[in-house]
C-alpha cells in the first residue's frame, strides 16, 4: 500500500500539469523597443494566455529591432521573434537585464511579436510586445483640436511603402481616439484611391489630450485581431466647447406715415415742430443814382449786409456807401435833405425813385425873377 507521502507527491504533480498557463506580463519581466507607438488598449489571446497591450513597435522592411529587457537577477531566459502564425523566427539568450538585436530584412510586411520565454521552453511566455513591419504609411489631414460635444472629422491618405507585397487598397482601416482610460473606435471610409474619412463623436470625452490611432489591416487574424500592416498615432486635443455671447446689432427702421411723418430711431416725435436748415441768399449789388439839382449828382451803392431765410420770406438790409465823387466835395444842406426811395418790383428787382427838392434860396430867387418880368410887361 503506497504511503501517504507518495500519494501527496502524485497529487502535486497532477495539479501542476493541469494548471492553466497564464501569459500575463509580470512586473518582473519587461520588453522595450527602440521604435514604439501607442495604440488603443487591447487584450491579445495567445497560446500562452492573454496579454493586455497598449504599445506596438513600428518598423520599415529591412530595418533593425533594438530590444531591451528586464528580468529577475540571475534568471536565464530567451528573447524570441515570432510571426503572425506564432512561429519562431529568431532567438537570443540573456541572463537578468539584457539586450538583443534582430534584422528585419527577410520579413514581409505584417504583424510580429517579441516575447520573453523560458530558456528551454518557447511556449512558456513571460512577456510579449507586438511589432509591425508596415506596408503603408499614413498622412493625416485631421485638425489637431476639437471641442467637447462635437464631431471630429478625420481625414487622411495612405501611401504604399517601397518594396512590400500588400493588397491595394487594404482590407480595412480602423481609427480610434482615446487615452489610457477611454477609447472610441470606428472604421474609416475610403472616398477615392487611398483617401479616407471618418467621424468620431466626442460627446463622451472630457477635455484633454488624446491619441488618434490609425490601423491599416489585412484580411488575416492574429491574436484575435485583424493583422496590422500599417499603424500611425496623431495627437488631438479636446477642449471645452466655446459659448458664444450674442452681440446686439442696432437696426434702424424708418417708416413713413400717410401724413408724411417718419418713425424710427432718430426721427422726431409726432407733433414736434421741425425747422428747416437756414438758407442763405446772396443778392446782387444794386446801385441807386439820385439827381438832386442840375449841378449835383449823388451816387449810392447798396451793399448787401445779411440775408436770412427761415420762413420763406426774404428780408434784405442795405446801407449806402458814398462813391468816390461824393468824397471830393462836402455835402450841402440841399443834399442832406434829399430823400431816396427804392421800390421793389414783383420779380424782386429794385427801381430807384428820385424826388428833387429845391432849397429855400432858389425859391426866393425865382420869385424876384418873376416880379422883374412882370414889371417890364407893364
Amino acid at each position: 500500500m503506497p504511503s501517504a507521502r507518495a500519494i501527496l507527491a502524485v497529487l502535486l504533480i497532477v495539479s501542476l500539469s493541469i494548471a492553466p498557463v497564464t501569459g500575463q506580463s509580470s512586473e518582473e519581466y519587461e520588453i522595450t523597443l527602440d521604435q514604439e507607438t501607442d495604440i488603443p488598449e487591447r487584450t491579445l489571446d495567445t497560446d500562452s494566455g492573454e496579454f493586455t497591450i497598449s504599445v506596438v513597435g513600428r518598423y520599415a522592411k529591412g530595418g533593425t529591432v533594438e530590444v531591451s529587457t528586464s528580468a529577475p537577477s540571475g534568471t536565464s531566459y530567451a528573447i524570441r521573434l515570432i510571426d503572425s502564425q506564432e512561429r519562431l523566427r529568431a532567438s537570443a539568450y540573456e541572463d537578468g537585464d539584457g539586450n538583443a538585436r534582430f534584422s528585419l530584412d527577410r520579413y514581409a510586411a505584417g504583424t510580429y511579436a517579441i516575447v520573453i520565454t523560458d530558456e528551454t521552453d518557447a511556449d512558456d511566455v513571460h512577456a510579449l510586445k507586438p511589432l509591425v513591419i508596415y506596408g503603408y504609411t499614413v498622412t493625416q489631414r485631421t485638425p489637431n483640436e476639437t471641442e467637447t460635444d462635437s464631431t471630429l472629422d478625420v481625414e487622411f491618405s495612405l501611401t504604399k511603402a517601397d518594396d512590400v507585397d500588400v493588397d491595394e487598397p487594404p482590407a480595412s482601416v480602423e481609427v480610434g481616439l482615446g487615452n489610457d482610460s477611454t477609447s472610441i473606435t470606428t472604421e474609416a471610409t475610403r472616398t477615392e484611391d487611398l483617401n479616407y474619412t471618418a467621424e468620431i463623436d466626442t460627446s463622451a470625452l472630457s477635455p484633454g489630450d488624446y491619441r488618434l490611432y490609425t490601423g491599416v489591416q489585412r484580411d488575416n487574424t492574429i491574436y484575435g485581431y485583424q493583422e496590422l500592416i500599417g499603424v500611425n498615432t496623431y495627437q488631438v486635443s479636446v477642449v471645452e466647447a466655446s459659448t458664444e455671447t450674442p452681440t446686439a446689432t442696432d437696426t434702424q427702421t424708418t417708416t413713413g406715415g400717410a401724413d408724411g411723418t417718419q418713425s424710427g430711431p432718430g426721427a422726431p416725435p409726432a407733433g414736434a415742430q421741425t425747422t428747416a436748415p437756414a438758407a442763405t441768399n446772396t443778392p446782387e449789388n444794386r446801385t441807386t443814382t439820385t439827381t438832386m439839382s442840375p449841378n449835383s449828382t449823388h451816387t449810392a451803392t447798396t451793399e448787401p449786409i445779411s440775408v436770412t431765410d427761415t420762413t420763406g420770406t426774404s428780408s434784405i438790409s442795405t446801407r449806402q456807401t458814398p462813391s468816390d465823387d461824393d468824397s471830393a466835395s462836402a455835402p450841402s444842406p440841399a443834399s442832406d435833405s434829399a430823400t431816396s426811395e427804392v421800390s421793389q418790383t414783383e420779380d424782386g428787382s429794385s427801381t430807384p425813385v428820385s424826388t428833387p427838392v429845391l432849397p429855400d434860396g432858389a425859391v426866393f430867387g425865382l420869385c424876384l425873377v418873376a416880379v422883374a418880368v412882370l414889371s417890364r410887361l407893364r
